[in-house]
């Protein structure tokens, strides 16, 4: 299915989760290939299995089609061990909404490079050029009612007991000089990203889990005339202050204790409309 029709009059409604973590564990065993899928998996059957549901992404679905909102924002770690079959089960889950002509854009977290496989990759890029209805994914930019959501991909694959993130320095000149193309005065513009640039605390993250040249990324937001940065990793929801006057929204792990954003955008401004807790 393709976007058959935008938003209008600069007016875009917008939905953020993040950290779905999706895994099915009659999968998942016999489909390990290396120690940081075996790692992932075993924090998944001694931990994590307790404290997530992937029943809640029916419950984020249904919020977002009620209060209709034009475009949705995943930002990461869409799977638990990066498994073809477990990036087709969150196509699935979220059908409704493409089926509705809503758009869901996504990019990887740390855990979506745990399979490190080709067959991994092109199901992950597979599902992200469906749910995204057509619009561009290869540029780092989707424009979308006037609205400019910046894609700032920095998962790579890390050793093990590791979740760092780095964004490549030439993707971010290479952002730098389509953004400088226009003013930005008049429009949104949003990026988006797995990893917090700061904590809650407005600090920098520890070494080991941060995106290691946050502060790179923090100019270029800044620079930029970009509103609001949205992200996960943290897998409890905050919002912190970067510099430049620009919002951070983390929304923690929408299947185990996090939230649900609603956002509206008018102009080239943004107002959060609405948290929700869908446990």
């Amino acid at each position: 299915m393709m976007l058959e029709a935008a938003a209008t009059n600069n007016h875009i409604k917008i939905a953020h989760f993040s950290d779905p973590h999706i895994i099915y564990l009659r999968h998942a065993w016999h489909s390990l290939r290396n120690s940081k899928q075996l790692l992932g998996f075993m924090n998944w059957v001694m931990r994590r299995r307790r404290k997530h549901n992937r029943n809640i992404i029916k419950k984020a679905v249904r919020l977002v089609m009620e209060r209709e909102c034009d475009i949705v924002v995943v930002t990461g770690d869409i799977c638990q061990l990066a498994l073809p079959y477990d990036y087709a089960a969150f196509a699935r889950m979220v059908k409704p909404l493409t089926d509705a002509n809503i758009p869901v854009i996504i990019l990887q977290g740390n855990h979506d490079h745990y399979s490190g496989r080709e067959d991994s990759y092109t199901a992950y890029r597979t599902i992200r050029d469906h749910l995204s209805l057509g619009l561009d994914n290869n540029t780092g930019i989707i424009t979308y009612n006037d609205t400019e959501f910046i894609s700032l991909d920095a998962a790579v694959i890390t050793p093990s007991f590791k979740c760092y993130g780095v964004l490549d320095p030439e993707e971010i000149t290479r952002l730098e000089e389509t953004l400088a193309q226009t003013s930005g005065e008049n429009k949104l513009r949003l990026a988006y990203g797995h990893f917090p640039l700061l904590n809650s605390k407005g600090e920098e993250l520890e070494e080991f889990m941060a995106m290691q040249n946050a502060p790179m990324a923090m100019d270029l937001i800044a620079n930029n005339k970009i509103s609001a940065y949205l992200c996960g990793h943290i897998h409890k929801p905050f919002v912190t202050n970067l510099p430049g006057d620009v919002t951070q929204y983390c929304s923690g792990t929408i299947t185990g204790g996090g939230v649900l954003r609603f956002f509206t955008g008018e102009g080239n401004k943004l107002t959060e409309t609405e948290l929700v807790s869908c446990f």
